[in-house]
């Protein structure tokens, strides 16, 4: 041990005994922590593949019921999710996706609350109550993901915000038909209204006569309302009277309540889509905008820009299905047509612009240019359908929507006249009546003829039904739906353009993208430190022999200067990090011993390399460098990188020692601190025996190599 030391010392003395020597050391020493320094500074948000990324989703939304229908609008997300591919989503409890999220399997949770759809549907109420996700992120487990995380749950939320529309507008259809109590205006209206039914039945009739051959379908269903109530309902009952009329009138509710919802649902869908064009156009001229980032960044977010293009075209076929639907009620409605034929036309352009987009994102990943005519080219098509767009939006509020509600209210009414009058048919022979209400479908003259005294008399009846009306009126239900249809147009707005507010809950929260990437450029100057030291120092001691100085002193005595200098490295680089940079660092004396203790590490293993494998040894070394700047997953999260990264990842010394930082940056889970770097410890006993063990065969073979390299007389 003392000759060990002696070299040491020695070796102390030679270097600050000569200034040169002395200066040359000092920049050895503080050139690696610049390296880590100015990277760390300078360091900007990558963009990578994100399939591999794992992320939680946990639904724990238990639904509500709305007017007795259970509806869960976390299932609904969930479902979507599972058709996206961009993610690696991983579904599961609550519990489990939190747990990973603290112990790393996952990067990120997603996490739909209990009251989600609860809120959801507040907008039936009173009082709207705007509906949250919880979304938690891992920020120690890799630098980027959390940015791409990030943009995914904001993905989530946009997606939430497009369908509520649609899910809202199907969701109250489905209660409509499925809801018996009649809902009404005003009751003062509906007590004039049955004075003057007698009166207007005939008018109503004619009208009714019209407005069936739009709705062939309630034709149908009236129809056969009449024959089957024909054979299954006693004559002279009453209550079977009562029973058909109260088949109207949910027939007349459910035909009014689904034609207005899904008018309604058009004109926001309509709108929702141009507004996704807009935003197309914006997307595209930012990423060209970028052209001077690297060109796989810009392709990548054309990338992006082609997938809104994608999901864009199946949105405008779901509208057009809806615009078909409606054209099979309206088929003279010209307005429908014209929708019908710029929506197609909108589709095929942007199947048009998709081609595009794709080809222009490979243009810039394989000549790193995109030509000016194809530029233009892509321009031209998006300004195209901008106007397409805003043609189809403007047809709609100006030629369909006001003729489909004017269609929609004089049936609703016409049918609501007629269970009225159905309801004062009591004391009828009810064979004649319906006899009467079959031939009304086209002769409503002849039919009202033989009722007006009927009417008079049944007005009695009627009466007792006013008290039953105002007790439906005053419902829980009514009351809802009267909310929905009075709620201030502006708040209803509101809440429809974003429904969701995204709640999100950092764990290992690090505050800058900095703190983030300095594990890995300080263990990454850390190496370079050590390759610079076997570079600009002997490892070989030229007089063993006089000194009479075993292999064994040989290789720890020079070994000591190597590790004196690396500490040293390690600690100016780390002590640069904390107080030069001011990274976060809630455990720096961790982050300095784990820098100290990486430095022992590499220098120990860098030197063992050089030492036995002469100056192949520093060929390796800088293998061993380029190996781990890729397969560290110091940057890039290690599921982004080529299988065989994936399976060197564990058994690089980058892995443990970079993962030994974060801990000390972003904050300790467990024991992992250790363990990472009892990880790194691995290359300990390598070192040592290659350089006590396995050198000595070498020297040998060592010296043969360098003497055909000095026989080149260049090598």
């Amino acid at each position: 041990m003392k000759k060990i030391f002696k070299v040491f010392l020695s070796d102390i003395k030679k270097i600050f005994s000569r200034p040169f020597a002395a200066i040359v050391m000092v920049g050895i020493l503080i050139l690696p922590s610049l390296y880590a320094w100015v990277n760390i500074y300078a360091c900007w948000d990558p963009y990578g593949n994100t399939k591999n990324l794992k992320v939680a989703v946990a639904n724990v939304d238990k639904g509500a019921d709305i007017l007795g229908v259970n509806v869960s609008i976390g299932s609904k997300v969930i479902d979507n999710l599972t058709k996206n591919d961009v993610i690696n989503w991983q579904f599961t409890d609550k519990d489990t996706a939190l747990q990973g999220v603290e112990d790393g399997t996952y990067y990120a949770a997603v996490i739909i609350p209990e009251d989600f759809t609860k809120d959801m549907t507040s907008i039936l109420k009173k009082d709207i109550t705007k509906p949250k996700i919880d979304y938690y992120v891992n920020q120690k487990k890799n630098a980027i993901a959390p940015k791409i995380t990030d943009k995914v749950a904001s993905s989530i939320q946009q997606q939430i915000d497009e369908t509520f529309i649609s899910t809202v507008a199907s969701t109250l259809s489905n209660i409509a038909i499925d809801t018996h109590d009649d809902v009404d205006g005003d009751v003062t209206n509906i007590v004039n209204n049955l004075k003057d039914t007698v009166q207007m039945v005939d008018q109503d009739l004619d009208n009714l006569k019209n407005d069936v051959k739009t709705f062939k379908s309630l034709t149908t269903t009236l129809s056969s309302l009449v024959d089957t109530t024909r054979e299954s309902v006693p004559k002279d009952a009453f209550s079977n009277a009562s029973k058909l009329a109260s088949d109207t009138a949910d027939t007349a509710r459910a035909a009014n309540n689904f034609v207005n919802d899904m008018s309604g649902s058009l004109d926001t869908i309509v709108s929702m889509a141009e507004s996704d064009m807009l935003q197309i156009s914006n997307d595209f001229s930012s990423a060209i905008a970028s052209v001077d980032t690297a060109n796989n960044t810009v392709a990548d977010r054309v990338d992006l820009v082609y997938n809104k293009c994608a999901t864009l075209n199946s949105y405008c076929s779901d509208i057009l299905a809806v615009v078909q639907t409606l054209e099979g009620y309206f088929p003279d409605l010209q307005g429908l047509k014209q929708m019908d034929s710029k929506l197609t036309e909108a589709i095929s352009d942007l199947s048009l612009l998709q081609t595009d987009l794709y080809d222009a994102a490979s243009s810039l990943r394989s000549a790193g240019t995109l030509a000016a005519e194809k530029q233009a080219s892509i321009e031209n098509r998006i300004s195209t359908l901008r106007g397409l767009f805003s043609d189809i939006k403007s047809n709609y509020r100006l030629q369909v929507s006001p003729k489909i509600d004017t269609l929609t209210d004089s049936l609703y009414d016409n049918l609501k006249s007629l269970s009225s009058f159905l309801t004062t048919m009591g004391g009828v022979d009810w064979d004649k009546t319906l006899n009467s209400m079959d031939k009304s479908l086209t002769s409503a003259a002849d039919t009202f003829d033989g009722l007006t005294v009927t009417l008079d008399t049944a007005q009695k009846k009627i009466k007792n039904l006013l008290k039953d009306i105002e007790d439906a009126l005053d419902s829980d239900e009514i009351d809802a739906i009267k909310s929905l249809i009075t709620r201030d147009p502006d708040e209803t707005a509101a809440f429809l353009s974003s429904p969701v507010d995204l709640q999100t809950n950092s764990v290992y929260a690090i505050e800058n993208y900095g703190s983030a990437m300095t594990p890995f450029y300080t263990v990454l100057c850390l190496w370079v430190g050590s390759v610079i030291l076997i570079a600009m120092l002997k490892v070989q001691i030229i007089d063993a022999e006089e000194r009479k100085l075993r292999p064994v002193q040989c290789y720890f005595g020079r070994y000591l200067l190597f590790f004196a200098a690396g500490v040293v490295q390690a600690v100016i680089a780390c002590l640069g990090d904390l107080y030069v940079l001011g990274i976060q660092c809630p455990h720096p004396v961790a982050f300095v011993f784990a820098g100290a203790y990486t430095a022992f590490v590499f220098t120990l293993f860098v030197y063992t390399l050089v030492i036995s494998f002469a100056e192949i040894g520093k060929a390796i070394a800088v293998v061993f460098l380029v190996i781990q700047i890729a397969g560290a997953g110091g940057t890039f999260p290690i599921e982004t990188t080529p299988q065989v990264f994936q399976a060197l990842n564990p058994l690089l010394p980058f892995t443990g020692a970079i993962n030994a930082m974060r801990e000390a940056i972003g904050g300790m889970h467990g024991c992992d601190y250790w363990l990472y770097l009892l990880q790194l410890s691995a290359y300990i006993p390598i070192a040592l025996i290659i350089g006590l063990v396995l050198r000595k065969p070498l020297i040998l073979l060592n010296h043969k190599l360098e003497g055909k390299l000095h026989e080149t007389g260049i090598m």
